[in-house]
């Protein structure tokens, strides 16, 4: 059977890799914006004319980005295009909540142009601010950072300031950087001089990037993508006596998003909630940042939750606020880590069909007169029928390419929350981003299912039978923006214990797997290319792959007929039991040393084998879940096989 696969998102290029003896695993940009495609797809961008929140004390302008919600797009109502992305993923260490980044991607998403040299790329532009009747001391002022957990601006790259003059009608350059990369931010303030007052100034920012194919791995055209970021944040017009006051900042803000509720998983089956609540995330961290650089004062800051059932539409929990910091100094980037119990405090619900849930926390701070919009940060969670490490977006492509790659496997591994049941699975789920140009199309490889041997994958539970008759796929170039494509598992396999999830590859062809750097599995990430199984090096950025096991259905008290051999006369009981159980084969002949058995698990993993049937069995060393007994009586060759359900 063969199947064509997926591609979904067009894939960057800057290419992180790792190589050795043993196999190289690489990490290459997306060529093109996922989120910008997804938006114009879901035509979820602001209104024409947009509110806005009211500017801080004393400035003309003022856009930190926190209070975008679901758009990737400049707020019309503040900027004149459309060409930045607006996100919360990209930039590390945020002065708030959300950045404006600039970088090799347009509007649409797309790369703007393959050149050996820097070639004009965004800009961002602030519709016109009234100046007329200021005095001097305006100023421009933002933060800036190149790279961050992106591809960084080259050297030969840049970013400019421009104002524009009304008299000369000309965009004057007032400030330049060439590319670096950071993973902090550096504020930029600029005096606006008295030649630029107006009714209608405007700014702008401008970046420069370029994409050289002999800077590709192989001068692989398939390979170039994304690179040249810019994070720009906080973005201001004030009027301030120097620029010594500019760095007055009256603020207590959020700088990261909200975490999953899980300490493992984005997502897990609704139908292992209600067990899975019992592994939520134990500590739960709010990062916060303080800016009063000049005041000697300390303030207080306290926090509070609130969770909803989307589904429901119903509020689940408004917790009571607490104070996290009551003596907070100024100038300080600082983590608070709450007990989870709190927050989200969802609840399962066995007549819903998935979980959607909505948690908000939001902090307030007294005694400073401050800007209020960037103290909250709302995070949605959905659970369907798969787990998932991956938040569902791809800021990198994962392979491994090079000799050895034919052939080479891939595993990831899932702890299941299926702890008083099985559940079968369906199916797996794996994210292909677009390579340039569909470079990557003609990859094959086969979906795999291993047990779990220690801390690596172990025996293979799927495919099964000769390797020549394995189902092979291609990555699929017409699913739609952010799809996953789902492989069946013909064999339906009944799981209840730690599992590898993965594939094996049929070229020495970079595959594109989704990477998202946001969520940190790599630790459960294995490959191998015949030399052993191998978490991936220190090179490759944490981040998780966007592989998901998907499930069908739990089952508590009995096994799908067509997964374990017929059941022949066999008893067992007590069934459930918990000590120990009594194993009868109809037509017993009386010789017990005539009787071979196997205790086994429902992956058929032999876990206990005996050369004669005991008269009882002890099972207190077995977790809760269902096991598989089987009997050979040796004079016949009979096979008796039956099923039980360790209780807790």
């Amino acid at each position: 059977m063969i199947m064509r696969a997926i591609t979904i998102f067009s894939i960057i290029l800057i290419l992180i890799s790792y190589s050795s003896f043993l196999g190289a695993q690489q990490i290459s940009v997306l060529d093109y914006n996922p989120a910008i495609k997804k938006q114009l797809v879901e035509k979820n961008s602001f209104k024409a004319s947009p509110e806005f929140p009211p500017f801080p004390e004393n400035n003309l302008f003022f856009d930190d980005f926190s209070y975008y919600r679901k758009t990737v797009h400049p707020n019309p109502g503040l900027w004149a295009d459309r060409y930045a992305f607006i996100n919360q993923t990209f930039a590390d260490s945020c002065i708030s909540i959300g950045v404006a980044t600039l970088d090799a991607i347009d509007q649409f998403g797309n790369i703007y142009a393959v050149n050996d040299y820097p070639t004009p790329s965004d800009t961002l532009t602030s519709r016109t601010i009234d100046l007329t009747g200021q005095a001097n001391g305006i100023f421009f002022s933002f933060f800036v950072q190149g790279g961050g957990k992106g591809g960084a601006p080259k050297e030969k790259d840049s970013l400019i300031v421009e104002f524009f003059n009304n008299e000369t009608e000309v965009w004057q350059m007032v400030w330049y950087s060439g590319g670096y990369k950071s993973n902090t931010f550096q504020q930029v303030i600029i005096p606006i001089e008295e030649a630029f007052f107006s009714d209608s100034f405007m700014f702008r920012f401008r970046n420069y990037t370029s994409l050289v194919l002999r800077e590709a791995p192989g001068d692989y055209e398939g390979s170039l993508g994304n690179t040249g970021l810019w994070h720009i944040d906080y973005v201001q017009v004030r009027v301030a006596p120097d620029s010594n006051a500019v760095k007055e900042i009256n603020d207590v803000a959020i700088t990261s998003q909200l975490m999953p509720a899980f300490e493992n998983y984005c997502s897990l089956p609704y139908n292992h909630f209600e067990v899975a609540s019992s592994y939520k995330r134990s500590l739960y961290p709010l990062s916060v940042r303080t800016y009063f650089p000049s005041r000697s004062i300390d303030i207080k800051v306290s926090r509070n939750y609130e969770s909803y059932n989307i589904y429901k539409g119903i509020s689940e929990l408004q917790d009571e606020a607490r104070d996290i910091q009551n003596n907070q100094p100024p100038f300080v980037q600082w983590d608070y880590f709450d007990n989870f119990v709190f927050l989200p405090n969802y609840y399962y619900y066995s007549n819903q069909l998935y979980g959607h849930y909505q948690s908000k926390a939001y902090i307030v701070s007294a005694d400073v007169p401050q800007y209020r919009w960037n103290d909250t940060i709302v995070r949605e969670e959905v659970f369907r029928d798969y787990y998932a490490h991956d938040d569902g977006t791809a800021e990198y492509g994962f392979g491994m390419p090079g000799e050895g790659g034919y052939g080479a496997r891939l595993a990831v591994m899932f702890n299941l929350y299926t702890f008083n049941f099985s559940d079968t699975l369906t199916a797996i789920d794996i994210h292909f981003p677009h390579s340039r140009n569909n470079a990557h199309k003609n990859v094959g490889f086969t979906p795999c299912v291993w047990t779990t041997d220690g801390n690596n994958p172990g025996d293979l539970l799927y495919p099964s039978g000769d390797a020549a008759d394995w189902p092979v796929y291609y990555p699929d170039t017409t699913l739609g923006i952010g799809s996953f494509m789902r492989i069946p598992i013909s064999d339906s396999l009944l799981v209840n214990d730690t599992i590898f999830v993965g594939l094996v590859q049929y070229s020495n062809d970079f595959l594109n797997i989704g990477y998202d750097v946001n969520n940190d599995s790599k630790a459960r990430i294995r490959t191998n290319k015949g030399a052993g199984w191998f978490t991936p090096a220190n090179s490759i950025p944490a981040g998780s792959l966007m592989i998901r096991p998907v499930f069908g259905h739990k089952v508590y008290t009995s096994i799908k007929e067509n997964l374990v051999p017929a059941y022949n006369g066999l008893s067992v009981f007590p069934n459930p039991a918990r000590e120990n159980i009594y194993i009868m084969p109809d037509n017993f002949d009386g010789r017990p040393e005539n009787y071979r058995l196997e205790l086994c698990n429902v992956l058929g993993r032999v876990l206990l084998r005996s050369n004669q049937l005991p008269e009882n069995l002890d099972i207190s060393f077995l977790g809760s879940g269902i096991y598989v007994v089987r009997v050979v009586h040796s004079p016949t060759n009979t096979v008796y096989v039956q099923k039980f359900l360790k209780a807790l």
